[in-house]
């Protein structure tokens, strides 16, 4: 079965095996696009996971040639793009389950390779709720999360976290402030050994960074 599995849906597997997590693959319909995974806790399901992977692209690929040949190496691209790019590409698949009482997770694995790899905090917030922008006020300057967002008050509520797996075997989830079903702490940290991050502000108010949940 693993020969038909991204990187990143082993990386998944691997995780869960190593924390003691109970997964099951959901089988694959060609009719209607399904998530990766299903997660119980307690014998009762209580997530869905949707795998997506960060693969180079062409610029990366040759900053990585660049690299390796002794060069100067320089790549780049739109900040949060490709974060979003795999929001739309596995939006379908979450919305399945939107009726459900589920937990519905986005989960990107970084299969780039170490050079071109990045995930950063900033990054994640700007391609979930908006481009930074400022403008004057009183203080001086307001900062706000302003046009091209993909969470809102009204749309994509059945994604309820966006998560990041990486190679020091942590999983990372940022919530959808919006989401309509959520983990209760320390519900995330029993069933998904995850850490859990919030914005730290309403992101209709002002921009802020992500805090941890500990309470």
């Amino acid at each position: 079965m693993l020969t038909n599995m991204t990187p990143g849906e082993i990386a998944f597997l691997d995780y869960c095996e190593n924390n003691g997590i109970i997964s099951e693959k959901i089988p694959e319909d060609n009719i209607n696009k399904t998530p990766d995974f299903k997660v119980y806790f307690n014998e009762k399901a209580v997530a869905v996971i949707e795998v997506k992977d960060f693969n180079d692209n062409d610029c990366e690929q040759k900053a990585i040639k660049d690299f390796n040949d002794g060069k100067m190496s320089s790549w780049g691209g739109t900040i949060g793009e490709r974060y979003q790019q795999k929001i739309r590409d596995g939006k379908k698949q979450l919305k399945q389950y939107k009726n459900s009482e589920l937990v519905r997770i986005l989960l990107i694995y970084d299969n780039r390779d170490i050079l071109t790899r990045t995930n950063d905090e900033y990054e994640i917030s700007i391609a979930m709720y908006g481009f930074e922008t400022r403008y004057p006020n009183h203080n001086g300057i307001k900062k706000i999360f302003g046009h091209d967002k993909m969470m809102k008050e009204n749309e994509k509520t059945y994604i309820s976290y966006v998560g990041i797996l990486n190679d020091s075997g942590k999983l990372l989830l940022y919530e959808n402030f919006y989401a309509k079903d959520k983990f209760s702490f320390p519900e995330n940290q029993r069933i998904l050994k995850a850490d859990v991050f919030r914005l730290a502000q309403h992101p209709k108010k002002q921009l802020s960074g992500w805090k941890l949940l500990t309470e």
